[in-house]
């Protein structure tokens, strides 16, 4: 089993979604987190902000985002949210675009995520794993993909 069990839940993930740009697509995987009381709502608008402040940034592979904020911009612990979009969205980002995988990441403390954070990626970058994420209809399915 991998640390993403320790971060993740089934409730965290959603299946599907039809957003109409990555803002919504971030307030998606955000609205999670909130539901799951990993973060505060003005985490969500951080989120967004670093992204409108940076530019795409955090679409770090093809096909993927990793949205984000600090600790201290509301993260009540750690953990993460998954969201898969059809159809995909435009972040903006000229090699990676278009996402349909968005993981938000949330973290109480600075350094708790980084093992969590290397099996996603790990996970994500293997491209017949992503297949299996993008392909799956409900939130179990994935979740099951991923501990």
């Amino acid at each position: 089993m991998s640390n993403i069990a320790n971060f993740l839940s089934k409730d965290a993930i959603a299946c599907n979604l039809a957003c109409p740009d990555w803002k919504s697509a971030v307030r998606e995987a955000g609205r999670l987190l909130v539901k799951e009381e990993i973060v505060e709502e003005a985490f969500i608008g951080k989120m967004i902000g670093y992204v409108e402040e940076f530019g795409p940034y955090i679409v770090i592979l093809p096909g993927f985002a990793l949205a984000h904020a600090r600790p201290e911009d509301g993260a009540l612990k750690t953990g993460i949210s998954l969201i898969t979009l059809t159809p995909p969205v435009h972040f903006g980002h000229e090699d990676n675009d278009p996402v349909s995988i968005v993981v938000a990441l949330a973290s109480s403390e600075k350094g708790e995520h980084l093992e969590c954070l290397g099996d996603v990626v790990g996970l994500i970058s293997q491209k017949e794993k992503a297949e299996k994420i993008l392909a799956a209809i409900t939130p179990e399915e994935i979740y099951r993909l991923l501990i």
